[in-house]
């Protein structure tokens, strides 16, 4: 691997760039957020603050998105590394979900009978278990030349010379940056006329993945459009929380069987009546918040959304030679 200088925290100010090129705000993204998740990364591995670990999580995610929307506009290196994100949000999200299953079972202790809640240590003390197993992998991995190869990769892609390089990063921010917001808002309008349509978990939570990734892309840009753009991301991001709630009753009820199928020997009678009590619950639970869903998908237009495409359009400079279409058309190439 070559000796490439790896970002640390506190070297990224911030994205900005409202008049500069579309590779010099990608370069500004990609430069922040990795040293988020650098910064992140001391206190994700220690694990005293569940938080530190989410907020790296989230990081990853931030890049991952970035690494899409900016695909044109970033060295070549940019797709391959978005696998890479994958595998390290997968690794995080294993112990992020233990950490929120945790919490729950500990906050049922609280709340139920004390004979209940002493069947549901039980559980506790599985989940506490496969928690300290994620965590094992978890340290592996951030210990690995894999994930060493990773940073390395990121780092190299915020290399202003670079990023100079590549003819899809030279079109104006103001004049690119609206189509590809577009693009993923029409992504979520669909998204959300078919869960609605349909009605089922699955296509909500299809929906839910859309607009985070929305939320993000909006979030990336924000410092183009400071009015217009925060507004519309908070309206996502409620949409986005209760499609979350949803979500997660239906990974919670599911996980709660699969404990039950596959740890029953190891479990009291009294904790698996306990969990059969509390899964059919949060499946009620989850029902009810899935058919109140259709009408709490408000946010993903409206106001918000028309103010901020006038902004995107008034902020636009006009096309230079060959217009946005030649621009496309090398982005294509380029993928």
């Amino acid at each position: 691997m070559p000796e490439e200088p790896i970002v640390v925290p506190g070297s990224a100010p911030g994205a900005r760039c409202p008049g500069g090129t579309v590779g010099e705000l990608a370069v500004g993204i990609v430069r922040r957020d990795l040293a988020a998740l650098l910064d992140h990364e001391p206190g994700a591995r220690a694990g005293a603050d569940p938080e530190e670990l989410h907020d790296m999580r989230v990081a990853t995610r931030r890049l991952r998105v970035a690494l899409t929307v900016f695909s044109g506009a970033l060295p070549g290196r940019a797709g391959r590394l978005g696998a890479e994100l994958d595998w390290l949000g997968n690794v995080l999200g294993t112990v992020r979900d233990l950490d929120v299953q945790l919490g729950c079972v500990l906050r049922w202790q609280r709340d139920l009978p004390v004979a209940d809640g002493a069947a549901l240590a039980e559980l506790a003390a599985l989940l506490v278990a496969e928690r300290s197993e994620a965590r094992r992998q978890l340290l592996v991995a951030l210990a690995s030349d894999r994930y060493l190869a990773l940073v390395h990769g990121l780092s190299m892609l915020v290399d202003p010379g670079r990023a100079r390089q590549v003819p899809g990063g030279q079109v104006p921010a103001l004049l690119a940056v609206p189509d590809r917001v577009d693009a993923a808002h029409r992504r979520v309008l669909r998204a959300a006329a078919r869960a609605r349509r349909r009605g089922s978990p699955r296509d909500f939570h299809r929906l839910r993945i859309r607009c985070k990734k929305l939320r993000y892309t909006v979030e990336l840009v924000a410092d183009l459009y400071p009015k217009t753009a925060p507004a519309a991301a908070a309206r996502v991001a409620r949409v986005q929380d209760r499609l979350g709630a949803v979500q997660d009753a239906v990974v919670l009820y599911d996980r709660l069987r699969a404990i039950a199928a596959t740890s029953g020997p190891v479990l009291s009678p009294r904790a698996l009546f306990v969990m059969g009590t509390l899964a059919e619950r949060t499946r009620q639970q989850a029902g009810r918040r899935l058919r109140r869903l259709p009408d709490r998908l408000g946010g993903l237009d409206g106001s918000a959304w028309k103010r901020l495409r006038s902004d995107m359009r008034r902020l636009a400079p006009p096309p230079g030679p060959g217009g946005l279409r030649a621009v496309r058309r090398g982005e294509r190439r380029r993928a």
